[in-house]
């Protein structure tokens, strides 16, 4: 009844259904666009006395500690930085999560005097990320129709005898539809235009980015007022943990850094963003904690709805 009142609204004031069919496919574009358009070559600087000759596609720079700067790593002069002291290796980038445990890699297969290699391959793993963003933030857009019924209008829902749960559970699903058909035609017709192999995998994390963002969207419009106090806070709440997350910029790992990782989704949609990248099995740990993310923000909107419905 609510998807189906949801979408016939939306059908009739058309602003937000035009908003999901070129604002989705908009990001999808540019998310592709920025990972193929970016360089396939690495430049590496190396601080400390260690050094390592270039390969095919990786240059090494030899730097001192006065030339190591962030500021190069985010305008792109370097696209990462290999710090020896005392025999110990750190690795700084601003290239995301994959390209460090690639150099990581390296750098061990080095010590241990096997051969290794870093490419910068993060066409799948960059989309995802930029676009997970996107759609944790239009989710919250999306929901104007939730603050529209606990306003007052369409009161004979909210007053029926139905259950909070199936309440909550039409409102995200209506966002998870109006997200996930835009997002998978946009998929389907970009990959090819800009010569992207198309994966089944791709297409699932997708689909589990958009379950993540609706399910994100409606346990924060739960505990807030108004729609635009929703789409404020949330845009933050997007940004900070996408940043401490890892996903946009590789950060310095530490052990409170570590421990709140664990709980970001973003973390794990990076991973599985890395192991299409890389032709792997998607992480079954990585699926099972967005899924626990999920059911957890889902029960407590529905507790939260509960006791507005019941007030």
């Amino acid at each position: 009844m609510i998807v189906k009142n949801n979408l016939y609204r939306m059908l009739k004031e058309k602003s937000y259904l035009v908003l999901a069919v070129l604002i989705i496919p908009i990001t999808i574009f540019i998310a592709v666009y920025v990972a193929t358009m970016a360089p396939t070559d690495l430049t590496i600087g190396v601080i400390g006395s260690e050094s390592f000759k270039d390969t095919n596609g990786v240059s090494f720079d030899k730097l001192s500690e006065d030339d190591h700067s962030i500021s190069d790593l985010i305008r792109g002069k370097y696209d990462a930085y290999i710090i020896e002291k005392n025999g110990t290796y750190r690795v700084e980038t601003s290239k995301g999560n994959g390209l460090k445990k690639q150099i990581e890699s390296f750098l061990k297969n080095t010590q241990e005097q096997k051969t290794g290699s870093i490419q910068k391959v993060t066409i799948y793993s960059t989309s995802l990320n930029l676009l997970s963003l996107a759609l944790m933030i239009f989710s919250l857009i999306l929901y104007k129709y939730y603050f529209d019924e606990r306003r007052g209008i369409n009161k004979r829902i909210i007053e029926s005898t139905i259950s909070s749960s199936r309440y909550v559970l039409q409102h995200v699903l209506t966002v998870f539809i109006t997200m996930l058909i835009p997002a998978v035609i946009a998929t389907l017709i970009l990959f090819p235009l800009f010569e992207i192999k198309l994966k089944f995998a791709y297409l699932f994390t997708v689909s589990l980015i958009v379950c993540f963002s609706s399910s994100f969207g409606i346990v924060l419009s739960s505990f807030m007022k108004k729609n635009q106090g929703a789409l404020l806070v949330g845009t933050m709440l997007t940004v900070i943990t996408s940043l401490l997350s890892g996903s946009l910029f590789s950060i310095v790992s530490n052990d409170f850094i570590d421990k709140l990782q664990i709980i970001l989704p973003q973390k794990y949609i990076g991973i599985l963003g890395q192991n299409i990248d890389q032709n792997a099995n998607l992480s079954i740990s990585s699926i099972i904690m967005i899924a626990v993310i999920v059911v957890i923000f889902l029960v407590i909107s529905i507790w939260k709805n509960d006791k507005l419905i019941r007030n």
